[in-house]
């Protein structure tokens, strides 16, 4: 079951736009044997090689009382579990993504007591605010499958008015411009934590999941007696490079049009589309390190077994 309560104040503190913030206080190196900020900085060029991925904390899931439930009943699992089952599929989706340009650590899968006791101390010393949407600014478009139903406003990314539509490669394309969107960015008072997670994880780039919804859309008030609704995703996120220096952020957004309660085919349908926006806003990776380039004909020779196999 849902806990009103809870629900009711996360979505007044989200919604007020205010700063919040948890604990700064964790002690990053106590035993000090890790590496000067300086020693770190020097250790390599600004070329990016390894990206650490860091998952949103579990109750950074804005709940949606109009479609969780829905949601939950089809998966056949409690709400708790379904929650715990979407933060770790985006992390995997996510992770994929990014490991066909960079090597990847992912917090969420490492599943040693140290891993876990620094995503609770990341947790502690992070802070968060609102930020203006580069991504929106930009007029960036929604991609989404054809369909018969065209979806005519995605709240919170579009304003209720026609939006120019055309089919590029068999995909219905949506322009959706919204300047006034925002995203929840990830900031640190105390950012001693990078330069450490650096030296202990080998990371030139952080990418930090802030914020995450998935909420019911009606394309407009007639379609509400007719229970005819859309899903729409939308995914916040900071990336950082090991000089503490905050590189890029934004909100990954796009949508379901149809509709379905199915969460699994919502998070194989959205969640590649979220990875591959998160992974766009990624400075250029260097592929010259010979890891890199093993990767790489590793990844080209599955996509020809790939392409054989569906022959």
């Amino acid at each position: 079951m849902i806990n009103i309560p809870i629900v009711f104040n996360i979505c007044l503190l989200l919604l007020s736009g205010a700063p919040f913030l948890y604990g700064q206080d964790a002690a990053f190196d106590p035993a000090g044997k890790k590496k000067t900020d300086q020693e770190v900085y020097a250790d390599g060029s600004r070329k990016y090689h390894n990206v650490l991925l860091v998952p949103y904390r579990p109750n950074m899931h804005l709940p949606d009382p109009a479609g969780d439930v829905e949601l939950s009943q089809s998966s056949g699992k409690e709400y708790k579990a379904m929650r715990n089952e979407i933060r770790s599929s985006l992390d995997f989706y996510i992770a994929g993504k990014i490991r066909t340009s960079y090597k990847v650590v992912s917090l969420m899968s490492q599943q040693t007591m140290d891993a876990k006791n620094d995503l609770e101390m990341i947790y502690g010393a992070a802070g968060y605010r609102f930020a203006d949407s580069k991504r929106a600014k930009r007029q960036a478009n929604v991609s989404m499958s054809a369909s018969d139903k065209i979806v005519n406003a995605i709240d919170g990314l579009t304003k209720p008015k026609p939006h120019k539509q055309f089919i590029t490669k068999g995909e219905l394309t949506v322009d959706t411009t919204n300047h006034d969107i925002r995203f929840l960015e990830v900031y640190f008072s105390d950012l001693k934590i990078i330069p450490y997670l650096a030296n202990r994880y080998g990371a030139d780039l952080f990418v930090f999941i802030s914020l995450v919804e998935i909420k019911k859309q009606f394309p407009s008030s007639a379609d509400v007696p007719y229970r005819n609704y859309y899903r729409v995703v939308k995914v916040s996120y900071s990336v950082y490079d090991k000089e503490a220096q905050l590189v890029a952020g934004d909100v990954a957004v796009t949508a379901i049009n149809d509709k379905t309660d199915d969460i699994k085919r919502i998070m194989d349908e959205t969640f590649p589309l979220i990875a591959e926006m998160i992974i766009s806003d990624l400075p250029k990776p260097d592929m010259s390190t010979p890891e890199m380039k093993l990767e790489k004909e590793n990844m080209k020779k599955a996509e020809e077994r790939d392409l054989l196999k569906n022959r």
